[in-house]
């Protein structure tokens, strides 16, 4: 996106906001403010997904979710916001006429990576919802340090350590470990997808549906786990005048991510 100044921008915003076909904001970019021309690249893809959190710093995981899924083609406007004046302007994405793929396969692939980018947003919902309740039943056993309540909020911490062990590598580990769970494995076929433009192949699709399966049975276990629990732990920790364990709802989450 490429704009003229006649002079140095010194006062107010300067930035570049993307809006997609239904005009929906996917990218804010920092405009330039420097006197002649201006040109702010746009990399054409989407946020990187929201991937769990996890102590294993393994770089095969870590990079494969530092990209977002490509913008799809169409009709995209932006608009240039120099202090209190708006520029609005038109960006037409079109595919490689050279392309080897068709329509049809780029379509699949595309409806593929979203499935999978929407379904990392979902375990991390779960990581991060889970953490937090965890923590917090553990800060809680510290404030009563003994007694019936005291040991059921560390069983319960517990219980949600060995919960979270199933869905992702847990352990600090540097390096490639090679160990994977649901978390590393939805990681690395949205990555292998993702990389690729044209059809995913049959053994991806079939990886994929199950994947699906895991992820809706997870995030029910994980309600069932917390959701009964909560209530009775925070309503004998209100008997004590003990702060109740907050539980993060997904719509708190994705505002978060907003």
């Amino acid at each position: 996106i490429i704009y003229y100044l006649k002079k140095r921008h010194m006062f107010g915003d300067m930035k570049v906001e993307i809006f997609d076909p239904a005009g929906e904001l996917i990218k804010t970019l920092p405009g330039g403010k420097r006197k002649g021309i201006n040109v702010v690249p746009w990399r054409m893809r989407l946020k990187p997904p929201k991937v769990a959190p996890s102590p294993t710093l393994d770089p095969m995981t870590t990079f494969a979710a530092l990209f977002g899924p490509r913008a799809q083609a169409g009709p995209y406007t932006y608009t240039l916001t120099m202090g209190k004046k708006e520029f609005t302007g038109n960006l037409d994405l079109r595919y490689d006429p050279l392309s080897p793929h068709s329509a049809e396969d780029r379509a699949e692939q595309q409806r593929t990576v979203l499935r999978l980018y929407e379904m990392q947003a979902r375990l991390a919902y779960v990581g991060e919802a889970l953490t937090g309740v965890r923590d917090g039943a553990r800060e809680r056993a510290k404030e009563l340090e003994k007694g019936r309540l005291f040991k059921d909020l560390e069983k319960f911490a517990d219980e949600l350590d060995a919960f979270q062990e199933t869905i992702m590598v847990t352990e600090e580990v540097q390096g490639i470990s090679g160990r994977k769970r649901l978390r590393e494995k939805v990681v690395r076929l949205y990555a292998a997808i993702a990389g690729y433009g044209g059809r995913p192949t049959a053994a991806q699709l079939s990886r994929l549906a199950y994947f699906e399966e895991k992820v809706d049975r997870t995030n029910a276990e994980f309600l069932a786990l917390t959701e009964a629990r909560l209530a009775d732990l925070n309503a004998r920790l209100q008997r004590k005048d003990l702060a109740p364990i907050e539980l993060l709802s997904e719509e708190e989450f994705a505002e978060q991510q907003n």
